[in-house]
């Protein structure tokens, strides 16, 4: 944990595994992330309030519905089936909403409170957005990728190869999901929920970890050839760049109060540290670049690495 101003850097997990996945809930009392293949919440000084224990085999994707009283979660078992569990923080009462005998992932909980996002994978060539009740896990909207087209990996090893669906996150009138989907390229799209219409953003393998806020009408993203941090109108017509060239910056994340950019990066760093990355901050007019970390953060994990809240 630390403060924006990079003071007070401490460690707060004490699992005696990898702990990975932090989320904060959304009043910011509290904190959730993986460890060992369970779930942990914890307060601000570190020590675990609650820990949900695995039934299958490991949690893998998790997120704190919008009030903060529930967390939905997936329980995995290798090649058999994940269960979507909805947890009551405060009682413990449990409820599996759907199972799936395929990988499910990328959990996302709709800001309205009436929908649960994901991403499965593993029943055909092509990874799949799925939105689903959270109550009765009625199936509300499905991705309609068919694995015919040219975004599929190139097999170069035999067996089957998918073009997955990652970094799954809700616009925040909860009507559309928005996406990478990775094979051959990487594309992004917008998927209507209501309507089932989806859009491409931006060409194809152009960007990559969009983060959006349409209360400040504001997209951030990352080049992915010419690398560092861009930021522009949810309709790209005004594009300013925020970092330069040349260093891999990615998971962008929009500060709560709308006034800066957390993001990783692997700025200036030494032969001893590559693979590593910080975590940084930067106004929205591309001043005052901040490194609130030590190159201590994996740039290769498939992870979210870091959660930003406004402490209360």
């Amino acid at each position: 944990m630390v403060c924006d101003d990079g003071s007070d850097q401490r460690q707060v997990s004490s699992t005696g595994g990898k702990a990975a996945n932090p989320k904060w809930s959304p009043d910011g009392s509290k904190f959730a992330y993986t460890a060992n293949g369970d779930l942990c919440i914890s307060g601000f000084s570190g020590k675990i309030e609650k820990r949900i224990i695995s039934k299958e085999g490991a949690i893998q994707s998790f997120d704190w519905s919008p009030d903060g009283r529930q967390i939905v979660y997936s329980d995995y078992k290798m090649s058999e089936r994940t269960n979507i569990i909805v947890t009551d923080i405060t009682c413990g009462k449990k409820r599996i909403i759907t199972q799936k005998k395929i990988h499910c992932s990328d959990l996302a909980w709709a800001p309205d409170g009436n929908k649960i996002a994901m991403t499965w994978s593993g029943d055909s060539s092509s990874g799949q957005a799925l939105v689903i009740d959270p109550v009765t896990g009625r199936e509300i909207y499905v991705s309609d990728f068919d694995g015919n087209d040219d975004n599929l990996p190139i097999n170069r090893g035999g067996g089957t190869l998918e073009a997955i669906i990652l970094n799954l996150k809700w616009t925040a009138d909860s009507t559309e999901i928005y996406f990478e989907r990775l094979g051959r390229y990487t594309e992004v799209f917008f998927s209507n929920i209501k309507t089932g219409e989806r859009e491409q953003w931006g060409e194809s393998d152009e960007i990559s970890s969009l983060e959006c806020s349409q209360k400040l009408d504001l997209a951030v993203f990352c080049y992915k050839h010419s690398t560092g941090l861009v930021s522009t109108d949810l309709y790209r017509k005004h594009q300013r760049r925020l970092t330069k060239e040349g260093n891999w910056c990615g998971d962008p994340n929009i500060i709560t109060v709308g006034k800066a950019i957390a993001f990783l990066s692997n700025f200036d760093m030494d032969v001893e540290h590559l693979g590593n990355c910080s975590l940084f901050t930067i106004d929205l007019d591309g001043t005052h670049l901040k490194r609130l970390s030590k190159p201590c953060i994996n740039s290769n994990s498939s992870n979210r690495m870091y959660s930003w809240c406004l402490r209360r």
